[in-house]
C-alpha cells in the first residue's frame, strides 16, 4: 500500500474500512477518541494493483461482550464525502454501544471534529445521516450534518418523520419534527392514511447533497428534499418535500426478495451530484452479458426529472472479458460463471463517465466507461468480494473544475479501441460499440 494521493484529485473510494494495517504505525494518518475515552486510528491509501482507488484502513477498539462471549468489533466507514469533507460513521453491533459520527478534511488532511454529539434517540436502520457543506473564499468550510428519521409513535401508532442536524457552532443536535409533502406523488386525492402508508414504506438508500439541498433518495420511490440547511434558523422547522423518481422507475408493489425482505435497488441504479445536477443511472440487463444503461437529470425549476441518454452494449462482458484475459495467466483466471454488472456510480466531477463493476468467483473489475467518447477502461480490484458493496466516486478538490482523474489511466478495453483498416477485429469492434 501507499499513502495518500495528492489532493485535487477525482478518485474511487472503498468507504467499508478493507485496507490492511500499515506496516508502519507511524503512518496512521488521524487518531480520534470515542465517548468512553477509547481510540479510533484510521487511514487513506492507495490500492497498489489499480491506481485512481483509495481503500479507508481503521484500528477500531473492541467491546467486551458482557455474556463472557467473543469481544465484538467495531466497523469505521466513510459515510460521505463532500467538496473534500468526509463524515466517518463508527459503527458496533451492540445496542449498548452508541455510534460515533467524525467529521475529516481529506483535501487539507484534518479532523476537523473529533466527535460529533450523540444523536437521542439513537439512529437506527430507518435512518440516514449525510453531509452538506459550502466551501468559503478562505478555502474554510461550512458545513452541517442532517439525519432523516422515520418512527412509529407509540401513542398514535402513526409514522412520523424527524429531521436532526448539526452544525461547528452547536453544542447538541438541533430537532424537529417534520411534515413531508407526498402531494406530488397523489394529486388531490392525498390523506393522512396515505402519508403513513407512504412513510411506513420509505427506505433511504442514499443522503445526497446538491447545492444548498439535502436529498434523501428511496431509490425505489423517489427523493424526500429539505432546502437551505446551511442557513436554518435553530427555532425554524425545515420543510421537507417529496420528488417522485420517474413513473417506469417507480414499482406499484413493494420489491421484496423470497424471504420478504425490501430488495436492494442500489446493485442497478443510483443517483449522483454531477457538476452541480442530479443525475440517476439506472441498469437494464436481459441475459447478463448485454446491458442498457439510462441517464435521467433532474430539473431544479419544477423538480422533474427527464430521461437524458440510453446506451446500449450488447456485449459488454465479452469483450472486457478478453482485456481480462491479457492481463492475468491463463491459471489465475476463474471460470467465468459471470454476474450481470452491478453498482453503476456516476462520477461526481465528469458526469459523462460512468463506473460499472463486473464479478466472477473471486475476480472482481471495475469498469469505466465514457458515454460521450465511447471509451472504455477497466480496472481489477479483488476487494470488491469481501463485502461486495458499493464504492464511491469522490472528489476531493474542494468543487475545483480542474480536477485530475487518474481512473482515465486504467486498461483499455482492446476490442473498443481498435483503429486503422476494416478488417475482422475492426468490423467486430463496429458491431460491439454502444447503441444510442
Amino acid at each position: 500500500m501507499h499513502m495518500m494521493a495528492r489532493s485535487g484529485a477525482c478518485l474511487m473510494l472503498d468507504p467499508m474500512g478493507v485496507a490492511e494495517q500499515p506496516p508502519d504505525h507511524r503512518s496512521i494518518k488521524k487518531t480520534a477518541k470515542t465517548s468512553t475515552g477509547r481510540d479510533v486510528s484510521f487511514w487513506l491509501v492507495k490500492y497498489e494493483a489499480s491506481t485512481g482507488i483509495w481503500l479507508l484502513g481503521a484500528s477500531c477498539p473492541e467491546t467486551q461482550d458482557p455474556y463472557g462471549g467473543d469481544a465484538i468489533p467495531s466497523f469505521l466507514e466513510v459515510v460521505c464525502v463532500d467538496k473534500g469533507l468526509a463524515l466517518l460513521r463508527l459503527r458496533t453491533p451492540d445496542r449498548g454501544v452508541p455510534t460515533e459520527y467524525f467529521v475529516y478534511n481529506i483535501a487539507d488532511d484534518i479532523l476537523l471534529d473529533h466527535r460529533l454529539p450523540q444523536i437521542h434517540p439513537e439512529v437506527c436502520s430507518s435512518s440516514s445521516v449525510g453531509l452538506l457543506c459550502k466551501v468559503l473564499d478562505d478555502g474554510s468550510y461550512r458545513y452541517v450534518v442532517a439525519n432523516l428519521r422515520l418512527d412509529l409513535d407509540a401513542k398514535t401508532e402513526q409514522m412520523e418523520a424527524h429531521l436532526d442536524w448539526w452544525g461547528p457552532d452547536c453544542t447538541e443536535w438541533i430537532q424537529h419534527k417534520v411534515d413531508p409533502d407526498f402531494t406530488k406523488q397523489t394529486n388531490s386525492d392525498y390523506t393522512e392514511e396515505m402519508k403513513h402508508e407512504y412513510m411506513c414504506e420509505w427506505k433511504t438508500d442514499e443522503a445526497v447533497s446538491m447545492e444548498n439541498c439535502m436529498l434523501w433518495v428511496d431509490l425505489w420511490k423517489g427523493i424526500l428534499r429539505s432546502s437551505d440547511l446551511l442557513s436554518c434558523d435553530k427555532n425554524k422547522t425545515p420543510e421537507l418535500e417529496y420528488v417522485p423518481l420517474p413513473g417506469d422507475l417507480r414499482p406499484k408493489w413493494p420489491v421484496k426478495d423470497a424471504h420478504h425482505r425490501r430488495e436492494r435497488p442500489g446493485t442497478f441504479r443510483s443517483v449522483a451530484c454531477c457538476q452541480g445536477k442530479l443525475k440517476l443511472v439506472n441498469l437494464r440487463s436481459a441475459d447478463g452479458n448485454s446491458l442498457e444503461v439510462e441517464i435521467w437529470i433532474l430539473s431544479t425549476m419544477n423538480w422533474s426529472w427527464s430521461k437524458k441518454d440510453t446506451y446500449k452494449y450488447p456485449q459488454l462482458w465479452d469483450s472486457v472479458q478478453e482485456s481480462v484475459q491479457h492481463k492475468f495467466p491463463s491459471e489465475s483466471l476463474p471460470r467465468w460463471n459471470f454476474k450481470p454488472a452491478c453498482f453503476p456510480v456516476l462520477s461526481t466531477q465528469n458526469g459523462n463517465i460512468l463506473y460499472l463493476t463486473l464479478s466472477a468467483e473471486n475476480k472482481a473489475f471495475l469498469v469505466r466507461i465514457d458515454l460521450k467518447d465511447r471509451k472504455v477502461r477497466m480496472a481489477e480490484y479483488s476487494p470488491f468480494g469481501k463485502h461486495r458493496n458499493l464504492l464511491r466516486s469522490v472528489d476531493i478538490s474542494k468543487g475545483s473544475t480542474n480536477c485530475t482523474d487518474p481512473t482515465a489511466e486504467w486498461d483499455k478495453v482492446g476490442i473498443w479501441t481498435i483503429h486503422g483498416g476494416d478488417n475482422i477485429l475492426t468490423r467486430l469492434a463496429k458491431k460491439l460499440l454502444p447503441i444510442r
